[in-house]
């Protein structure tokens, strides 16, 4: 399970890497869309939403709810919740604050909050790290990444029902700064009212499979 713990983080940052760079180049694409705007009108600003449902554990770092046991997103390798809402390894044990692969020369090293939620992740021998930060529902609120000379800072906004509907990104990639927003719209849910299936503003479809105690 170690091995697939830390290839798991590994995957993740090498698919942050191809976002970025997707990012990039989006960013130095002229943008063929034209605005029309009323010299009258007023800046908005951004309304607060109340979000009516807390998380508990690590449960919200993936916006889930209620007894879940394993979460598998697309082709990723699976996570694995105990019942009081934190990750674990295969054998319900909770991940230890360093996990090594021997094999592959990987080394994960977590740092964690006075809720005992991962709030940073090490990663030894890719020279990469994460970090997390989460708001008082118990929410990703923002998500750090960095590796070398490239970097990504990401910044969620929820609806009432804790769902991600809007992703702020900024990074360097190769010495460019870049930003962009990303926005998702949910396509179906299960029973338990967890999102399995979301499409991004990009296209992208993302699959989760989640099981319950």
């Amino acid at each position: 399970m170690k091995k697939l713990q830390v290839l798991f983080f590994a995957l993740a940052a090498i698919l942050f890497i191809g976002t970025a760079q997707t990012a990039t180049a989006q960013k130095r694409m002229p943008n063929k869309r034209t605005t029309t705007t009323s010299p009258r009108k007023k800046p908005t600003t951004t309304t607060q939403v109340t979000i009516n449902v807390n998380f508990k554990g690590e449960l919200g770092r993936y916006e889930l709810r209620g007894a879940v046991k394993t979460l598998k997103i697309d082709q990723d390798d699976v996570i694995y919740f105990n019942r009081d809402g934190f990750m674990t390894d295969k054998r319900g044990k909770l991940l230890a604050n360093r996990e090594e692969d021997s094999d592959d020369g990987f080394a994960c090293e977590y740092t964690r909050d006075s809720q005992r939620r991962i709030i940073k992740e090490d990663m030894f021998g890719y020279g990469a790290f994460y970090q997390f930060k989460y708001n008082a529902n118990g929410l990703l609120s923002e998500k750090y990444y960095e590796r070398g000379s490239h970097e990504i800072r990401e910044r969620y906004i929820y609806n009432s029902d804790g769902e991600c509907i809007k992703n702020n990104r900024n990074g360097v990639e190769l010495g460019n700064k870049w930003k962009d927003t990303i926005t998702y719209t949910i396509l179906s849910r299960d029973s338990q009212g967890n999102w399995t299936k979301r499409k991004d503003s990009e296209g992208n479809v993302e699959t989760r499979v989640i099981t319950y105690y």
